[in-house]
């Protein structure tokens, strides 16, 4: 979208010379490495420039000073800033101590414009060297926040395990026959006690698009679901909907995590493959244990039952099964309690019961 008005307003350097000044020190505010600078213009086109630059200062704006520093009209000032949101380019906020309704506005962090940009798809006009690229970078620099989030107790862990089809029932206790309460993280009442609740496509395999798995599996709760719909990413859905696309998500072998934010609240209920998502990724590609929590649950294999037929390795992807010779053998000790194993048994030789204390 071109705005006439604030692009006239303000006088930019023309030529390449000009353009190339502006998005280096675009660059430096928003943390993209010089080697990063032709995917930065092209995820933030130029004619955008100049006014993405001036909201990556150190204060968030509001419609009113745009229009006052480029010499236009409030509504087209709140116009760009709106469309800039809905973009992924800025970020937006209604600050609390304001008695009026007014958003404030602010460029990204290059970390930022790219989790969002892969993880929508918003890749247009990137070649496939840049995006092998981008995402080696976003994923190390992820693992490198949450390194330091978790490190300085901002985060007891990014993700913890769900064994869904036990969080919707309850879990029918192998021995006493006892129903009993799911403990830990229980993805009905997230999605139950949530203010919204919002299905998007999966962020991780948009971004590393290394498996047919489902997209649409991606459940994001609360402000961050109400953020998504202000932007027009996504559909609204219900419970009933969350339970059914998780249901669908646990046949297709998805690991279920919640994810979390700083403060240990729980943003999303996602349906993860190990070759994409970034904190499964972290966990067995990069050894970060800490990322993932494990359910308060453990699998147990009735040996007397269990005819070696291999369903529960092929379903595992902590590595806790192996089958040689016709002959499981578990090491209960990294079983993360997905249930995955569980719901997929021929012989239903498989139980989750409760994890003992660590």
């Amino acid at each position: 979208m071109r705005y006439p008005a604030l692009t006239c307003a303000r006088g930019r350097r023309e030529g390449k010379s000009g353009m190339l000044e502006i998005y280096q020190a675009l660059a430096r505010r928003t943390g993209c490495p010089d080697e990063f600078l032709p995917e930065l213009s092209r995820i933030v086109p130029s004619p955008d420039a100049p006014y993405v630059l001036w909201c990556a200062g150190d204060d968030w704006v509001n419609p009113s000073r745009l229009a006052r520093a480029f010499g236009t009209d409030l509504e087209t000032a709140a116009e760009l800033l709106e469309d800039l949101f809905r973009r992924g380019i800025l970020a937006r906020r209604r600050p609390a101590d304001l008695d009026r309704d007014e958003f404030w506005y602010h460029a990204r962090s290059f970390y930022s414009l790219l989790l969002i940009h892969l993880g929508e798809g918003r890749v247009d006009g990137l070649e496939r060297a840049s995006l092998v690229r981008l995402r080696e970078f976003y994923l190390t620099r992820r693992i490198e926040m949450y390194d330091d989030l978790i490190e300085e107790g901002a985060l007891k862990a990014s993700s913890e395990v769900l064994p869904v089809e036990e969080a919707f029932t309850g879990h029918r206790h192998p021995h006493s026959g006892e129903t009993t309460v799911m403990p830990g993280v229980d993805a009905h009442r997230l999605m139950a006690a949530t203010s919204a609740l919002q299905l998007l496509p999966c962020a991780c395999r948009l971004t590393f698009q290394r498996c047919d798995k489902p997209l649409e599996t991606c459940l994001i709760l609360g402000s961050r679901a109400e953020e998504y719909r202000a932007r027009g990413v996504g559909r609204p859905i219900t419970v009933d909907e969350g339970e059914e696309i998780l249901r669908i998500a646990d046949r297709e072998g998805l690991v279920h995590l919640a994810v979390f934010e700083p403060g240990d609240r729980p943003y999303a209920l996602c349906s993860c493959c190990p070759c994409c998502c970034h904190d499964l990724q972290a966990l067995l590609r990069f050894g970060r244990t800490r990322w993932v929590r494990k359910a308060p649950w453990v699998a147990r294999t009735d040996m007397d039952v269990c005819t070696g037929c291999g369903t529960c390795v092929l379903r595992c992807v902590f590595g806790a099964r192996v089958l040689g010779n016709g002959v499981l053998a578990y090491d209960e000790a990294r079983c993360y309690g997905c249930g995955l194993c569980v719901n997929t048994c021929p012989q239903r030789a498989i139980t989750l019961v409760p994890r003992a204390p660590a």
